[in-house]
C-alpha cells in the first residue's frame, strides 16, 4: 500500500473476477463500482482495474478489483494478479451449464497459481433470469462446499446479493484487520514489559 491508499482509506482489498465470457462479470463489477447496468458492455478485453472506497464499521476499505476476460488464454495470463489478489470470484451464470461445467478449470488456476491464504468465492450470476435458469442454488453449493468455497448466488441487473456479497468481503478483512492490530499491540506491550524487567 503506498502513501495516496494510506490517507484515503485503512484497508486495501484486492480482488479479482474470473470465469467464462459473458457470465457478466464486467456487470458485476460496473454494478458495485457506480450502480449502472448495461446489456450493451463491451466483453473485456485483457484485465481492467476499478476501485471504490466503501465504509464497514468506521474503516474505510478500498477495493481494487480486477475484471478478467473470459477467454482461454487468460486462464494463465493472468498469473500474476492470481498471486498478488486477495479474493477471487469465480463467476458463472446459472443460465448457462456450460458455465458452471469450467468452474472446476478455473478452481484448477486457482489452485496452482494464487496464494493458499486467498479468499475463494463462487458466484451464481443472473439470478434475475429465473425462467432460465439451468443450475440450481443447490448444485451450487454442492459444488462450492466440495472445493472449498464460499458461495453467493446475484444478480448485477437487479443487484440481489451482490451488495451483501461485497460488504460480507470486507467485513471478513476488517475483522482480520483489527485482529492483527490487537496482537501487534499486545506483542508491543509484552516487549516493553520484558525491557522493563531487563532494567530492573
Amino acid at each position: 500500500m503506498n502513501d495516496e491508499d494510506k490517507k484515503e482509506s485503512d484497508i486495501t482489498i484486492k480482488l479479482l473476477l474470473i470465469g467464462n465470457a459473458f457470465v457478466g462479470k464486467t456487470l458485476i463489477v460496473q454494478k458495485f463500482i457506480d450502480n449502472t447496468f448495461s446489456k450493451s458492455t463491451v466483453s473485456t478485453i485483457g484485465v481492467d482495474l476499478q476501485s471504490k472506497i466503501i465504509d464497514i464499521n468506521g474503516k474505510k476499505v478500498k477495493y481494487l478489483i480486477w475484471d478478467t476476460a473470459g477467454e482461454d488464454r487468460m486462464k494463465t495470463m493472468t498469473y500474476a494478479y492470481y498471486r498478488g489478489c486477495h479474493v477471487i470470484l469465480i463467476v458463472y451464470d446459472v443460465t448457462i451449464r456450460k458455465s458452471f461445467e469450467n468452474v472446476t478449470t478455473w478452481v484448477e488456476c486457482v489452485d496452482k497459481f494464487a496464494k493458499t491464504n486467498v479468499l475463494r468465492i463462487l458466484v451464481g450470476n443472473k439470478t434475475d433470469l429465473e425462467n432460465e435458469r439451468q443450475i440450481t442454488k443447490e448444485e451450487g453449493k454442492k459444488l462450492a462446499d466440495e472445493n472449498g468455497l464460499k458461495f453467493y448466488e446475484i444478480s448485477a441487473k437487479t443487484v440481489t446479493g451482490l451488495m451483501e456479497m461485497f460488504e460480507d468481503i470486507a467485513k471478513e478483512y476488517v475483522q482480520i484487520y483489527e485482529q492483527k492490530a490487537i496482537k501487534n499491540f499486545q506483542l508491543k506491550n509484552s516487549n516493553q514489559t520484558k525491557t522493563k524487567r531487563k532494567c530492573c
